[in-house]
């Protein structure tokens, strides 16, 4: 399997190459030069396999070859432990919960595999990397805790300054060692035009070994697709599947999965006043927008990365309504939501989560939901509800932490005196 980019312009490269230079020099992103499709025997086969055997089997399908089958396999078994429940709240309603991880958030499933493919391929070549990456939240804690202490690697986390729940910050100033955060003066679409300045800037790329770990990097994003096919595993019969998500790797995976041959219902895009996909599902437009502050932050990108590959997989935005629609959904919405979801179900959400349940009752259909982080994480949001989430043994770990994470303008220039004289 080879990777091209979405600009097209670009030559193939393997999958290490991809994974370890994250974005092609042209400024695209990294995508298959096709999607591999499941035959008949596999998908019965993937039906009755444990979540690590199936994981191994349609990751291989991208990968091949270039890391053994045992590797592969125990690289698997690390990253897809995390339980995956199905919780029905009433006969219309189903949530998966996916933040059953190290941090509480979906994220920890990505940030496992691609660390363990870095750890790999560097160890291989006995080279160093400095991995870049922005934040709007959940992110960064999951790849801080999937690389800590991994001899090949150091990790700058850019997160904006004030824009992250106080959980969330500690998660990232959490760790020390290799792992180096930095808070932006600025949104996390100034985050992320920094990280993606620092892959197409041709001299810092001369002095130092640049990946990333957002989900621009392709092995950030492969590995999402498992929940997706652990969920149609469970035989739920739901009509829609509901994806909360702000930089679109979340269903950008999901309809990777579904390419794939995954049997997959419609899904809806839930985003919150960032709707700038939610609008080009709707249009076939890109409306320019800056980014609104929301209480389900971590959601909060005007300038969605993923759907540069949602563009390439749909050519035609006829077939990609086909299989995907959109919903916006304010914080008030999500606030009630919230409560409402409480009162009668004595059931807590996070906001995110809330946004997406919202937009499954405004699609008067049977959903399942998928629920992207636990609500301990955003208490501003849990006293604006009322609602009080039951604490997790995991987050104590992280309550005595502080911060010292250094602060710098959303500069690009600034960023890039910082890597060259940490690390070079």
């Amino acid at each position: 399997m080879k990777y091209v980019s979405t600009k097209r312009s670009s030559d193939a490269v393997s999958f290490e190459k991809a994974v370890l230079q994250s974005l092609p020099q042209n400024g695209g992103l990294y995508v298959p030069e096709h999607i591999p499709i499941l035959n008949a025997t596999e998908l019965r086969s993937i039906g009755k396999m444990g979540v690590p055997d199936l994981a191994q089997l349609v990751l291989s399908k991208f990968i091949e070859k270039e890391i053994p089958d045992d590797i592969l396999k125990k690289i698997c078994e690390e990253s897809f432990n995390i339980p995956i429940p199905l919780i029905s709240l009433s006969p219309e309603l189903s949530i998966l919960e996916l933040w059953h991880g190290e941090t509480f958030a979906f994220k920890d499933f990505g940030a496992r595999f691609m660390s363990r493919c870095f750890n790999y391929f560097l160890q291989k070549k006995n080279q160093k990397a400095v991995v870049l990456t922005a934040t709007s939240g959940d992110t960064g804690g999951a790849v801080a805790a999937g690389f800590h202490n991994n001899p090949s690697v150091d990790v700058v986390i850019l997160y904006p300054d004030g824009r992250v729940s106080k959980i969330q910050e500690k998660q990232l100033n959490a760790f020390g060692k290799n792992i180096h955060p930095i808070r932006i003066a600025g949104t996390f679409d100034d985050c992320q035009a920094m990280v993606k300045a620092a892959f197409v800037d041709h001299d810092l790329h001369s002095r130092i070994s640049l990946s990333s770990a957002n989900s621009i990097s392709i092995a950030r994003l492969l590995p999402q697709m498992i929940y997706y096919i652990a969920w149609w595993q469970k035989k739920a019969l739901d009509e829609v599947l509901v994806v909360p998500s702000g930089n679109l790797g979340n269903i950008t995976a999901g309809l990777i999965a579904k390419k794939m041959g995954i049997p997959l219902p419609h899904m809806i895009l839930a985003t919150n006043a960032n709707d700038t996909a939610s609008k080009y599902i709707k249009t076939g437009r890109i409306f320019q927008q800056h980014t609104v502050p929301t209480l389900s932050n971590a959601m909060d990108v005007a300038a969605p990365s993923n759907l540069d590959r949602i563009k390439w997989m749909y050519p035609n935005l006829h077939d990609l309504q086909s299989d995907i629609s959109a919903i916006s959904i304010s914080d008030d919405e999500t606030l009630s939501t919230m409560t409402v979801i409480n009162k009668d179900y004595d059931y807590q959400l996070c906001p995110h989560t809330a946004v997406g349940v919202r937009a499954a009752m405004q699609s008067h259909r049977r959903s399942t939901v998928l629920a992207t982080a636990h609500p301990i994480k955003f208490p501003l949001a849990n006293q604006k509800a009322k609602i009080s989430p039951p604490q997790l043994a995991q987050a104590e770990r992280f309550e005595r932490v502080s911060v010292s994470a250094p602060q710098m303008s959303n500069s690009s220039a600034e960023l890039k005196i910082y890597l060259i004289q940490k690390f070079t």
